[in-house]
């Protein structure tokens, strides 16, 4: 037994660790949950498929040999899915569509298991082990024999499936990438809710398909089973989802289904209606020039289609702008869009419209712009210019301090360092 085939054992055991890890979480997110635990069986069976291989077990007994073709193509949607599954996206029955290539992928797994016990040997000697050529490989009595030829000449399976798993990443690179706007809009703190975590990774799993298949294009560096570097590419993936799996246990607010009272505040209906209470000690801002004629029309009709008057908009940026500074609220880390809401009473949807609309803002660079202001003043102070750091994010509002650095530099082109020095 070499050290590949430990590492192969290795990957079934944790797999199987897992797998009892996930299914006996209890809670909302049980679905979630699933998702992994199959993907995750999935590559124990590829994993368990491959070992054999390396053991020779097929050309003994054949029958199965081509059974995890469909297999390949379940861990591309499977990895989407449950990106989908984490951010709360819903599901339609048309995105079982997604599944459709590890359906297809089962005839050639059954086609395959009817020929012949010498036929069967003799495919797997060629694609596998290269101890036969194409032109001894009788393909004629297979349906669509040029398609066989041309998927066993040019070793098209690992590329097909190293491209489906890498498209699916991309897929699910953008999934992330709309949570994490769709976080902003209700959060002023992102850690420990946005899936980081999950972008590096994928990034890291799409890099090492890239490099996987520009070397297996080139003939010369293209093995065989008997070699070790053959199975690195699933190797690899299982680790990489195994990283995820593990990363998951280990983050209670997206495994465990564990929701905050903000997510359950989140709006789900479009309907707009007009607060209950006007806020009260605003008064209309006045138009300028700039805000008359053509522009300033099509600006009313907007609010007017959402129920919510241009007029009232305005009294509304000045009444949360007020809040915002007289009470310090930007100061609680953990402020949500629905506690601000609450404190300006204005209804949530209301009060988004207004921070898009009139400050062309989120929430997350609405609040971390005080933030920020407030750290300036911290920075220059003379009983805090020499506070450190860190002490000063968390003075600020800030959970972290890459999060501090990355709103101070995004406001100012500095940072925090920087300005110091230049506003002693």
């Amino acid at each position: 037994m070499t050290f590949i085939d430990i590492l192969y054992g290795i990957g079934i055991f944790q797999g199987a660790s897992l797998l009892f890890a996930l299914l006996s979480l209890k809670g909302s997110k049980h679905y979630t949950n699933l998702i992994m635990a199959t993907m995750i069986f999935a590559l124990m069976l590829i994993l368990g498929h491959n070992w054999l291989i390396r053991l020779d077990y097929f050309l003994t007994s054949p029958t199965l040999a081509l059974a995890h073709l469909p297999l390949d193509y379940l861990i591309g949607p499977l990895l989407y899915f449950y990106g989908l599954s984490l951010t709360q996206e819903k599901f339609s029955k048309i995105q079982l569509l997604h599944f459709l290539p590890a359906a297809i992928a089962v005839i050639p797994a059954i086609l395959f298991a009817t020929i012949s016990f010498t036929e069967q040997t003799d495919i797997l000697k060629y694609i596998w082990y290269k101890e036969l050529s194409i032109t001894e490989i009788d393909t004629t009595h297979l349906f669509l024999p040029a398609i066989w030829d041309l998927w066993m000449k040019n070793a098209l399976q690992g590329t097909f499936h190293m491209l489906h798993v890498g498209i699916y990443c991309m897929l699910l690179f953008f999934v992330i990438k709309r949570n994490r706007v769709k976080l902003k809009s209700h959060y002023s703190s992102l850690e420990e809710k946005d899936l980081n975590w999950l972008r590096n990774l994928t990034m890291a799993l799409m890099c090492y398909l890239a490099i996987f298949l520009i070397f297996n294009r080139i003939p010369i560096l293209i093995t065989t089973p008997s070699d070790p570097v053959n199975f690195y590419p699933h190797l690899t993936i299982v680790v990489i989802i195994q990283i995820i799996a593990w990363v998951s246990l280990r983050q209670p607010n997206i495994i465990h289904g564990k929701k905050s009272r903000e997510e359950n505040e989140q709006p789900t209906a479009t309907a707009v209606t007009e607060p209950a209470n006007k806020p009260v000690g605003t008064e209309s801002l006045p138009l300028d020039d700039k805000g008359t004629g053509q522009e300033c029309d099509l600006e009313k009709e907007k609010y007017k289609r959402s129920g919510l008057s241009l007029e009232d908009a305005q009294e509304y940026r000045i009444h949360v702008m007020n809040i915002m500074k007289e009470k310090q609220l930007y100061l609680e880390c953990e402020l949500t869009l629905s506690d601000l809401a609450e404190q300006a009473d204005i209804p949530q949807h209301q009060l988004s419209e207004v921070l898009n609309g009139q400050l062309n803002q989120n929430f997350y660079s609405f609040v971390n712009d005080y933030r920020v202001q407030y750290a300036k003043e911290l920075l220059t102070g003379e009983k805090t210019k020499n506070m450190p750091i860190v002490e000063l994010a968390f003075e600020a509002g800030f959970r972290s301090k890459s999060s501090f650095y990355d709103a101070f530099k995004k406001a100012t082109a500095m940072t925090p360092t920087q300005y110091k020095k230049k506003n002693p």
